[in-house]
This record gives structure tokens, sequence and C-alpha cells, in this order.
């Protein structure tokens, strides 16, 4: 009996014991709750919508989207910093939107005339009286003007080559004038209309001098500088080229030439 009751009893714990293997509850096993955290980090299932949410603005922030062709050709249509004189004359290509300057009686290049109705604006809210006389020309403008200046020349007694030399310090030839870009105006006061030195003493010639890089403008061709722009003192001209060239060119007492180094 001993041997029989021995034999069962090692029978009884054999079995226990490979029931809680089986169950897998052994000093290596991993409880359930573990395992399921560790599954969860490395395929992870319940990503929330409100995460969604913040990764896709991101993404469409940093998108580039590229410019149309025809975007790219008006972008590329009106450099305002172009220079244009005797030595670089205006491209054939150079196709500005020219407009009816209201009150004005002149026409322009769309955002300089823009520029020009708000500056002309500022000065009358100051008791100031503006004419623009000249803006926009074509060609055939530009080439009336240059050979009345020849002939006024000829009548104060300048020899031919001489009156060429001399009507072009204030005249430029066709193709040669920053007025055919529509981005220069002449602007006179209406107490003085006379396009000489005289104008740079009123009350008008002043503000604008002090007050143009606000709006975009320089005065184009100044005091002793005529060497390099070759163009004589005209206090009336004044040249749209943008509010941050203009800050850097009337800051710095240059020229256009000299800011563009051409």
């Amino acid at each position: 009996m001993n041997k029989v009751m021995a034999a069962a009893w090692l029978i009884l714990v054999l079995g226990l014991s490979l029931g809680y293997l089986a169950s897998g509850e052994g000093e290596a096993a991993m409880p359930e709750k573990e395992m399921e955290t560790e599954s969860e980090k490395e395929q992870p299932q319940n990503v929330t919508a409100e995460k969604s949410e913040l990764v896709l603005p991101m993404k469409k922030r940093v998108k580039t989207v590229p410019q149309s062709e025809e975007n790219v050709e008006t972008a590329a249509e009106v450099d305002y910093q172009i220079v244009v004189n005797r030595d670089h004359p205006l491209p054939e290509d150079f196709s500005p939107e020219i407009v009816e300057i209201a009150g004005r009686n002149a026409r322009g290049e769309k955002q300089a005339a823009a520029a020009l109705i708000k500056m002309l604006a500022a000065g009358e809210r100051e008791g100031l009286h503006f004419v623009v006389c000249s803006g926009y020309r074509t060609a055939d403008d530009q080439r009336k003007l240059y050979l009345n200046q020849i002939q006024k020349k000829l009548a104060e007694g300048y020899p031919e080559s001489v009156a060429v030399m001399e009507a072009e310090k204030y005249s430029a030839l066709p193709g040669r004038s920053e007025h055919q870009t529509g981005l220069a105006f002449d602007i006179v006061a209406l107490s003085y209309q006379n396009l000489d030195e005289g104008y740079a003493s009123t009350p008008e010639a002043k503000w604008l001098k002090a007050h143009a890089e606000t709006y975009g403008f320089i005065l184009r061709y100044p005091e002793d500088k005529e060497d390099v722009t070759g163009i004589g003192y005209e206090p009336w001209h004044f040249r749209y080229v943008g509010c941050i060239a203009a800050r850097a060119i009337t800051r710095g007492g240059l020229t256009l030439e000299e800011w563009r180094g051409d």
C-alpha cells in the first residue's frame, strides 16, 4: 500500500506542475497586461482625431505652390529699379500697365500712379498745391520733345553739335527717357510751373524732396550729380522705385545709377 500511495502522490505532484507551466504563470512569462502595453508601443493603433488635425495643417503650411506661367510673366513685366538713360535704352519687351491718373491730367504705370496719388494727397492735406506736368510718354511724344529742345538751343545761338549736347541734358532721346517707363513724373507747384532751378525754392518742391521716399519715389536728377546721371539738376523730376529702394537711395545720397552699379 505504501508503494501504491507513493506512486499516486508522485503522479499528483507532476500533474500539478505541468498544469502550472501550461498556464503561462512561470517566472519567464510576462503578465498579460504588460504584454498588451508593449504591443501598443510597437504598433500604435489608436491615433486620436486631435493628433491627425495637428499634423495636416502643418503640412499645408510648408507646401509650396509654384507660380503659374501667367503670374511669372506679370511679375517680370516691370522692374521698378530699371535704369533708363543714354547708355541704357528701354528694353523692347518692357510693357508696363499704363493707367489714367484721376484729376491729374497724366498717365503712369499702375503701381507708380497709385503711389503718386497718395503722395500728392498727403502734401495737399498740408495746404500744398501740385501740378503733374508730365507722366508717361510714348516714343513719339519723346521724339517731339527732344527735337523741340534742340530747336530751342539752336535759337539760343548754339552750333548744331553743341545744341544737341545741350538738349540731351534736359531731354532724352526716344527710347532712353524714363517717362517712357511710366515710372517718372514731373511735378511742379500750382504757383510755380517753370521747369527751372527756381522751382526748388517752392514749398511744394521742398516737401516732395523731404517726403518722396515714404511713397517710393526719389529725386531722380539731384544737384551736382550730372556727371553720374548725364542729366542736369531737375528738382521737379521724381521717379518711382519702391519704398525700400527709395529709402536706401535717398538716405545714402545716391543716384539710381550708383545704387544699381550701372
